[in-house]
C-alpha cells in the first residue's frame, strides 16, 4: 500500500494556492449559473476560508522571515511576478465576483492587519473605475471607509467580514444595515461602515 505525505513546505509554492483560489471563484460562478444554490454557498464559504488561510500563510512567512515582500512559498521560494500571481495577491484586497458582478472588498484580509493604522487601498484600478478604501479596528469598532471615485457595480460593493465572531450592529452612512452570510452590500459611495464588536 502506498504511503502518502505532503511535500516539504519549501516545495509548495503560493502561486499554486492562487490558482486554487481562482478555482473556488469559478466553481461558485458555475453553481450560481446552474441554479445550485447549496453548492454555490458551499463554494463561497470554502473559498473565503481558503482565502483567509492563504493570507495567514503569506503573513506568517513575512513575519517569520522579517521580510517586506510576498514570498513565492512559505519557506522563501522565489515569487514569480506574473500577471496572474499579481492579480491573485490584489484579489486579497478587492476582486470582481463574476457570478453577481459585485466588487468584493477585503475577502483575504486577516483581523490582525486591522490593528494600528489598519489597511488602506489607494487608486486600485477596477472595471468600475478607481477604488480606494481604508479598513481599521478602533476600540470596539471596525471602520470601513470607501471613497468616491468608482462606479457602483451591478452587484454592489460587498464587504467580506474578516473576523471569526459574527459582526455586531452595523451602520452604513449612519443607517442600520444587515449582513447576509458574513457579507455586507454597499450600494452608494462614499460609504462609511461602522461595525460594533
Amino acid at each position: 500500500m502506498p504511503q502518502w505525505a505532503l511535500a516539504p513546505v519549501r516545495d509548495r509554492p503560493h502561486w499554486d494556492d492562487f490558482w486554487a483560489l481562482k478555482g473556488y471563484g469559478s466553481a461558485y460562478a458555475m453553481a450560481v449559473a446552474l441554479g445550485r444554490n447549496e453548492s454555490a454557498s458551499r463554494f463561497l464559504s470554502q473559498g473565503a476560508r481558503f482565502r483567509r488561510d492563504l493570507a495567514a500563510s503569506l503573513e506568517a512567512a513575512t513575519v517569520t522571515h522579517h521580510i517586506a515582500y510576498l514570498p513565492g512559498a512559505a519557506e522563501l521560494g522565489d515569487f514569480d511576478p506574473t500577471s496572474t500571481s499579481i492579480n491573485s495577491v490584489l484579489d486579497l484586497f478587492a476582486y470582481e465576483r463574476t457570478a453577481d458582478h459585485a466588487a468584493v472588498l477585503a475577502a483575504g484580509i486577516l483581523p490582525g492587519w486591522l490593528q494600528g493604522p489598519g489597511i488602506s487601498i489607494k487608486r486600485l484600478r477596477t472595471p468600475y473605475g478607481t477604488l480606494s478604501y481604508s479598513l481599521r479596528a478602533r476600540a470596539s469598532q471596525t471602520i470601513l471607509h470607501v471613497s468616491p471615485g468608482a462606479r457602483v457595480p451591478p452587484g454592489g460593493f460587498v464587504f467580506s467580514w474578516p473576523e471569526e465572531q459574527p459582526p455586531g450592529r452595523t451602520r452604513v452612512n449612519g443607517r442600520l444595515a444587515r449582513w447576509q452570510d458574513r457579507e455586507l452590500r454597499i450600494d452608494k459611495l462614499p460609504a462609511t461602515v461602522v461595525i460594533e464588536q
